[in-house]
């Protein structure tokens, strides 16, 4: 699995940047859609450099420590370099599909952020009782 995200990662790093910029109007506002070189270059090369790196940790704690289950450091260097290639490919292709209507990606963008957030509130609020044992929310108090 950690060679396939190396190969993934190949994905956003051979991706063009995109230089579209124009005026719309939101309402009665008139903004201007651009994405920045900087915001890009993060996106497509930073991101999927790090998610590498990471991939690359993890394998090595997994050879250097084998046994039946896999070592925690390499579990948490798996998952970072997971999120950082799932930002690098979800903001690429948002940015290739919606390159002329930039709107649409910002639109996406914040309603994916919002339903994890959404997802991570109800996560916390089913599972209140296994990870918090002690503390009461009805009564406040510990």
């Amino acid at each position: 699995m950690s060679v396939l995200l190396v190969v993934l990662a190949l994905i956003p790093l051979l991706s063009p940047f995109s230089y579209t910029a124009y005026n719309t109007q939101v309402g009665p506002v008139i903004h201007y859609y651009v994405r920045p070189a900087v915001q890009q270059w993060f996106e497509a090369r930073y991101s999927p450099w790090i998610a590498i790196l990471l991939v690359g940790l993890a394998l090595l704690v997994m050879l250097l420590t084998p046994r039946a289950t896999i070592h925690p450091l390499a579990r948490l260097l798996l998952c970072g370099s997971v999120g950082f290639l799932g930002f690098a490919v979800f903001r690429v292709t948002l940015g290739m599909i919606y390159a002329e209507a930039l709107i649409w990606a910002t639109f996406w963008e914040e309603l994916t952020e919002l339903m994890f957030v959404v997802a991570v509130i109800y996560l916390l609020w089913v599972f209140q009782r296994t990870l918090l044992p002690d503390f009461n929310l009805q009564e406040g108090r510990i």
